[in-house]
């Protein structure tokens, strides 16, 4: 389980390409939390809970192979955010998403982060 960050927001780059108001509301509504190397965040196939603002650490996309080890596909940095599916109105994940490296990141609940798509056509554009 991902533990709560009590250290300061730092920055995620995608989050500042927004406006400065729609970047306080996400800042306001999402939690910092710690990102433990090895921890899972998502499962393929199975409902994203929460959306990760990585700050710091990153973030392996993982392809599981039949009796073979995982396959990684792509890492997410402060560069972007895991959960970008639901953008495509996807709310499973398509793949494992596991700490490759222990930072921090800003999360919100999935659910907030969907509402928000539909009620500002600008965020899912981003």
């Amino acid at each position: 389980m991902t533990a709560t960050c009590t250290s300061p927001v730092v920055s995620n780059h995608l989050l500042n390409y927004l406006p400065r108001l729609e970047y306080q509301w996400f800042v306001e509504h999402c939690t910092p939390v710690a990102l433990l190397f090895g921890e899972t965040l998502n499962i393929a196939e199975e409902t994203i809970k929460y959306v990760y603002f990585p700050v710091t650490g990153f973030i392996s996309l993982l392809i599981e192979v039949v009796e073979k080890q995982p396959v990684a596909m792509g890492l997410i940095g402060n560069e972007g955010m895991l959960g970008a599916t639901l953008a495509l109105e996807n709310s499973n994940a398509a793949m494992k998403s596991i700490v490759q490296s222990s930072g921090r990141a800003l999360r919100m609940d999935a659910a907030i982060f969907n509402h928000r798509l539909e009620s500002n056509p600008l965020v899912r554009k981003l």
